[in-house]
């Protein structure tokens, strides 16, 4: 739904970031990439750069490698969140947008 959202938007690019890792033949395993924490959906709104890490409302929880994403996300400028709703997204854009316009 999210992603759905940003897709209908005009001034985002927007992907998904699949990061479960390289399956490892038909054991069921997987070797985790070297990408590990990035964020679910990783955007761009009119050229700021936005990581969202989708949780579930309840007993969603950040990984470490999440979070150190999260934080490096923010040191280097960027918008990072945890969203558990779209309102939580749309809310974060506007803001973006706002900022944006008036820059």
């Amino acid at each position: 739904m999210i992603l759905n959202w940003l897709d209908l938007q005009s001034d985002i690019t927007a992907i998904r970031f699949n990061s479960i890792g390289v399956p490892l033949g038909e054991t069921g395993k997987f070797r985790p990439l070297r990408t590990r924490g990035i964020s679910d959906i990783i955007c761009c709104v009119r050229g700021t750069f936005l990581a969202i890490e989708v949780k579930r409302e309840k007993g969603g929880k950040l990984s470490i490698y999440q979070k150190a994403f999260l934080d490096t996300v923010r040191e280097v400028g960027g918008v990072a969140i945890v969203a558990t709703n779209l309102d939580l997204v749309i809310q974060t854009v506007d803001q973006i947008r706002k900022e944006k316009w008036h820059s």
